[in-house]
């Protein structure tokens, strides 16, 4: 067995990396394609967290500070061959700047400015030594004294998670405001010298509306939807077998199967992503891969909430808020959007007057931003064509292939905004228990240890028909709603956040589920346990002031009687069907009276 190399866990460093002679997956046949962007406007690709957005920008710091140094027998230095030298001399031994902005302290308003400011000033010390700062200054004025010192066209920046701001301050709208405030003077500072930068590009999860954000730059070009950058962060199938197969065998042979079985599982818990409507591939995920080839024996665990879940990308709390009827149980369930709609982003509503920024955001689309939804498929509505340039790439001059090329891209996104329907899905099984845990841990937040303890009784009383534990174990899903000050104002949510918990503690569920044969009808919430031979059928009802709890109930299991629910496949299951009044006063959850019935029969 031939020794497989090094595997890249962890480096960020594209440098460290290729000295080291660890594993590198070569995308820079991509990256020739966008350094060499004549505009000054800033250039934008957004991907989730952990798809190596940080070693993209350290290629390409290395590229435009030495060359082709370190990049000896990957694509871009065939790419680099063919450029005339006056090119070549006028890309590389540039003053590269590099920001990380998730690197910065964001306590308060008042230690993310100094933070920053020190950020500045250590990023001018690495790339810049010979400038020297002139007294205390903030981090734009300190970054413009050195801009009106360099050259023309000599500067490159890079920002690294430029989104960060928002993140940190989603929950604290006097914060977002303030540092809003310090981000839009930088921005506009960064504008007013363009002239000095060759290339500004940024990385990030969230993608925003760009005037909210980039201030002063009237045009952002984005690569995160373009086809011809669907495979710039992530791992293809091709590359995979490529670049791992000495590991895949190694991990196979560690647990005594055969590198199929590896590959399949790889597929199964790691792969499935689609950034983009007009590229069909699906994407691994870099860290999860790594993490697995780099232990195999700890199975294919879940990496990608190992290493942070939502944290960083939005406050669960605001997005249970703004979609307070979310079913977990049903978030497998494809989405359908209009492709135009992908380009949406976090919008920034301002109140100048009260010193505010409350972020507006469509679940759906952050979820994708997020890497949670993916585009499953793309489809073209009828009576359009699609319109490639056909032309032989080859035989056109250098400045002509990339208009041409601007041009075709620009013409297929219009066409795809305007005549496509894009549906979105869960990615991958890593991503479906992902989301469960993450809205385990959230709800869980407002519970007490002893009703944390509570909750985990739920299989058994299930499994005993324990009426008093259920309806104590619902009233607890129940009270982990808290948001604030909210309550659940209708029957639909109530069942939603059962259905999401159940869903959570890895039960099979089911919401509003058809039942074909007799009455008909939808059951609320549907649970089976089929290695347990056990079904439930629960049928929800919601007080409100003038209801009598003994007629809604009534009702329920009359309901439950007269319709077939819960009687399908497998039916060798006990079926179990359950009438739960709840009782809300609109303003205090905990005020809750609870009726539950069982209907043993089938």
């Amino acid at each position: 067995m031939p020794v497989a190399p090094e595997l890249p866990l962890g480096m960020t460093s594209f440098e460290d990396l290729r000295e080291s002679g660890a594993v590198y997956v070569d995308k820079t046949a991509l990256i020739a394609r966008f350094v060499t962007v004549t505009s000054r406007a800033p250039v934008l690709l957004t991907r989730p967290r952990r798809f190596g957005k940080s070693l993209l920008l350290s290629t390409i710091k290395s590229f435009f500070t030495h060359g082709i140094r370190y990049f000896k027998g990957l694509k871009l230095e065939n790419w680099w061959q063919q450029l005339p030298q006056s090119k070549q001399r006028a890309l590389c031994g540039r003053t590269v700047l590099h920001l990380d902005f998730s690197l910065i302290d964001y306590d308060d308003s008042g230690s993310f400015q100094s933070s920053f400011t020190t950020m500045i000033k250590m990023a001018l010390k690495e790339s810049a030594p010979d400038f020297h700062e002139n007294g205390e200054m903030s981090a734009k004025d300190l970054l413009q004294t050195f801009l009106v010192s360099c050259a023309p066209s000599s500067v490159v920046l890079l920002i690294d998670e430029y989104d960060a701001p928002i993140s940190h301050f989603l929950d604290r709208p006097h914060e977002l405001w303030r540092s809003r405030q310090v981000l839009d003077n930088f921005y506009r500072m960064l504008k007013a010298r363009s002239d000095r930068l060759q290339f500004f590009f940024l990385t990030g999860v969230l993608r925003t509306a760009r005037t909210e954000v980039f201030s002063g730059f009237n045009n952002v070009k984005d690569l995160s939807l373009k086809g011809d950058y669907a495979t710039l962060l992530g791992f293809t199938s091709d590359e995979l077998h490529a670049y791992f197969d000495a590991h895949i065998n190694k991990a196979a042979i560690r647990l005594s199967v055969s590198s199929d079985e590896i590959y399949a599982g790889l597929r199964h818990n790691y792969e499935g992503f689609r950034f983009t409507p007009e590229s069909k591939e699906t994407l691994y995920a870099p860290w999860s891969v790594l993490s697995f080839l780099d232990e195999p024996g700890s199975g294919f665990a879940n990496y990608w909430f190992q290493s942070g879940g939502l944290s960083n990308t939005l406050n669960l709390n605001a997005f249970f808020a703004r979609n307070c009827q979310l079913d977990v149980s049903r978030i497998n369930n494809q989405r359908v959007v209009h492709a135009g709609e992908l380009d949406g982003g976090v919008v920034l509503k301002f109140d100048n007057q009260k010193e505010t920024i409350v972020p507006d955001f469509d679940p759906t689309l952050l979820l994708f931003q997020a890497g949670y939804y993916t585009i499953k498929d793309a489809e073209r509505l009828p009576g359009h064509q699609n319109n490639k340039n056909q032309q032989n790439r080859q035989n056109l001059q250098y400045q002509q292939y990339l208009q041409n090329q601007q041009n075709q891209q620009n013409q297929q996104n219009q066409q795809y905004q305007q005549t496509s329907r894009i549906i979105l899905g869960l990615s991958n099984e890593e991503i479906i228990s992902s989301v469960k845990e993450c809205v385990r841990q959230s709800l869980s937040r407002a519970l007490t240890v002893e009703k944390k303890n509570e909750i985990g009784h739920i299989k058994e009383c299930l499994l005993t028909g324990d009426l008093d534990g259920i309806a104590n174990i619902f009233e607890c899903y129940l009270n982990s709603w808290i948001y604030d000050n909210d309550t659940i104002k209708s029957e639909n949510a109530c069942r939603g956040l059962i259905a999401t918990w159940l869903t959570a503690a890895g039960f099979e569920v089911a919401s509003e589920f058809h039942c074909a044969g007799g009455a008909g009808g939808s059951c609320d919430l549907l649970l089976t346990m089929a290695e347990e031979g056990v079904r439930y059928a629960f049928e929800f009802k919601l007080l409100r002031e003038s209801d009598d709890p003994e007629i809604m109930l009534n009702q329920a299991l009359c309901q439950l009687a007269g319709r077939d629910y819960g009687k399908v496949p497998p039916a060798c299951c006990e079926l179990r069907r359950v009438a739960v009044v709840v009782g809300l006063d609109g303003r205090n959850i905990e005020r809750m009276a609870r009726l539950v019935r069982l209907d043993v029969g089938p």
